[in-house]
């Protein structure tokens, strides 16, 4: 992974990750890694990347019935949008209804895409709900340090390991650094 970018001037890009601080005091967001997908003066755009959804039966009218949950890992994208499934995929071929993030990574597709594609859950994550922040509101959550801004990786995103992660990327930045947590943690 690259060294760490200074967050306090830093503008937050698509394809950047958020990895939430231990002051982070949102319960929503407490030991999240976002995935940044748009971002302009209107503010970001962005899918937590390493908390599975709970789909019990059919309850999300989202995803079909027949969902084939075993092929593609469903995680929660955040409180927002949670009647929509969002796909983030390495097929930067598929033209219609995707966006580009950053190179090699595209936003979009539907559930048809999924069940006749070649992809696999190694190179495309599928979300319920996704998060959002106006514009300056998340320039003030890393200003406050409630987020630390990493470099875009998509090992980072595609990792099988996704839901220790957040511990993973932690150490990885602050090794033997306990600035970072608090006594709760420890």
């Amino acid at each position: 992974m690259d060294e760490i970018k200074d967050v306090r001037k830093y503008d937050v890009e698509p394809g950047d990750f958020l990895v939430a601080m231990t002051s982070m005091d949102d319960p929503d967001f407490k030991e999240s890694i976002v995935l940044i997908c748009h971002a302009n003066e209107d503010g970001h755009y962005g899918l937590v990347i390493n908390k599975e959804f709970d789909l019990p039966g059919s309850t999300i009218g989202a995803l079909p019935r027949d969902w084939p949950k075993s092929n593609y890992p469903v995680c929660w994208g955040g409180p927002v949008g949670r009647d929509h499934v969002q796909v983030v995929h390495t097929d930067v071929e598929l033209k219609v209804g995707t966006t580009p993030i950053c190179e090699g990574l595209v936003f979009g597709g539907d559930i048809e895409f999924l069940r006749y594609s070649d992809a696999q859950g190694d190179n495309l994550r599928i979300f319920i709900g996704y998060t959002g922040w106006e514009p300056g509101q998340l320039e003030e959550e890393i200003r406050l340090e409630k987020w630390l801004c990493a470099p875009r990786d998509s090992k980072v995103l595609f990792n099988k390991y996704y839901k220790t992660l957040w511990e993973s990327l932690i150490d990885f930045y602050f090794p033997g650094n306990d600035r970072w947590f608090d006594a709760s943690m420890n």
